[in-house]
């Protein structure tokens, strides 16, 4: 049974362990005397949360089919890859696989309680590499290849985890470590009121949410992904037709690939397909950290919103509990969310010790300009450097910013000229590692 303190004195007294202890201990009957007290606001079953679980197919085949469907390499084309967004992945873990171990930051294992968070089922590792699987001249490709794994291991040696680990994993998203996103292919079929709370407490603090809607092939809902404030995802095959596991219901707001999805295997040195709402969900994730690029502060119901129209519609005219609002079209949500601006920087990168930016030119007319590069440690200012920038219109064109050297920071933006008080566009940070 799972206990919700109300207030903060009872959360300064107890904690999960000491009160689950104590109802190890206690009749159903005896748990009334605690709701009396006006320490508890609640108990509910510590419900089974379900791993929407993929199967493994008979042979490698058919290599990322999806980025195509989906429309990866445009974003790509923008030198734009959920640079640095932090990423929770609550799952089974995830192995330091040589093709993701750059993007793979530290995590916990909320299970045997350690930061050690070795995946024995190979799901969570799968859903890390198809989010950020590093763009490296082999293995695959992620489809935000830059964004930066948290692995918070909930489940592991079964299929099952309890819903009171997932809410700590989903805490600590949060309060611990700082993650933008936090997706979930997994999900319960009753409306928890701890798994609610934990949601809800994500929300709140700005954590956008994406989760897979289920693999039961019925109109039943699944917790998290039937919450208002998550992006729920249904799956399709390389038809574009609904995947036959797939839920349908009001929970599915778009739809994504998740049949024969290529990504990494639960050994260091392999690769496997894997089939499932599971595959979908972080194809969803991986583009909501591209349009965290695009916009800092963009909502969860911006999220939604531009998701609605600028997906490609499968099924019935206009939404269905099929396949949502459709297929998620990554060059749409790019040109939807740039249509109000004339000029675009992508995230500064580094590459090879030298940092670079792409600078796009959204308008019809030519371009000239200066790139101005700033050098700082700390609030410390280092160096300044001017690089003139000439394009014409809808023309992209890749700067090499130079090698950071022993300066922590790097900042630039785009001057008109000399006479503007008003710089073209917002200023784009990196922090060197």
């Amino acid at each position: 049974l799972a206990i919700i303190e109300q207030t903060k004195k009872a959360k300064e007294q107890y904690n999960h362990e000491i009160i689950n202890i104590l109802l190890e201990r206690h009749t159903k009957e005896e748990l009334q005397d605690y709701l009396d007290s006006g320490y508890v606001e609640y108990y509910e079953p510590n419900y089974e949360v379900e791993l929407f679980d993929a199967e493994y197919s008979d042979e490698l085949y058919g290599g990322q089919w999806y980025h195509s469907k989906i429309k990866s390499s445009y974003a790509w084309d923008l030198s734009t890859y959920g640079n640095d967004v932090k990423i929770a992945v609550i799952d089974s873990g995830c192995n330091e696989h040589p093709d993701i171990v750059d993007n793979l930051q530290s995590g916990y294992d909320f299970v045997n309680l350690t930061e050690t968070t070795t995946d024995t089922l190979g799901h969570g590792t799968h859903v890390s590499g198809i989010i950020a699987a590093g763009m490296n001249d082999e293995g695959i490709i992620g489809i935000s290849n830059k964004a930066k794994i948290i692995p918070l291991k909930c489940f592991d040696t079964g299929k099952t985890a309890k819903v009171l680990t997932i809410y700590d994993a989903i805490i600590s998203a949060v309060d611990d470590y700082d993650c933008d996103i936090i997706n979930m292919s997994w999900g319960i079929d009753s409306d928890s009121e701890t798994l609610r709370k934990g949601i809800n407490y994500a929300n709140d603090n700005g954590v956008l949410l994406v989760a897979a809607v289920g693999n039961k092939g019925n109109d039943v809902l699944y917790y998290p992904a039937a919450y208002d404030c998550v992006v729920g995802v249904g799956a399709v095959d390389k038809n574009l037709e609904m995947c036959e596991f797939s839920q349908y219901n009001s929970s599915v707001h778009v739809v994504a690939p998740g049949q024969n999805i290529l990504s990494l295997g639960v050994s260091n040195d392999n690769y496997a397909t894997m089939d499932g709402t599971s595959q979908s969900a972080p194809m969803v994730t991986s583009l909501v950290a591209m349009m965290l690029n695009l916009d800092g502060n963009i909502t969860i119901d911006e999220v939604k919103t531009i998701l609605a129209n600028c997906s490609y519609d499968l099924g019935d005219t206009g939404y269905d509990s099929n396949y949502g609002y459709g297929l998620i079209n990554i060059q749409k949500v790019f040109e939807y969310m740039l249509q109000s601006e004339e000029y675009y920087m992508s995230p500064i990168s580094m590459e090879d010790n030298s940092a670079e930016i792409l600078v796009y030119n959204n308008t019809s007319d030519s371009l000239e300009c200066d790139l101005i590069v700033g050098l700082y440690n700390d609030k410390s200012f280092g160096q300044c450097s001017i690089i003139p920038v000439t394009l014409n219109g809808q023309q992209s064109l890749k700067y090499i910013l130079g090698n950071p050297n022993d300066y922590k920071t790097v900042k630039c933006f785009l001057w008109s000229d000399i006479n503007s008080l008003v710089p073209l566009t917002e200023c784009r940070k990196y922090v060197v590692n």
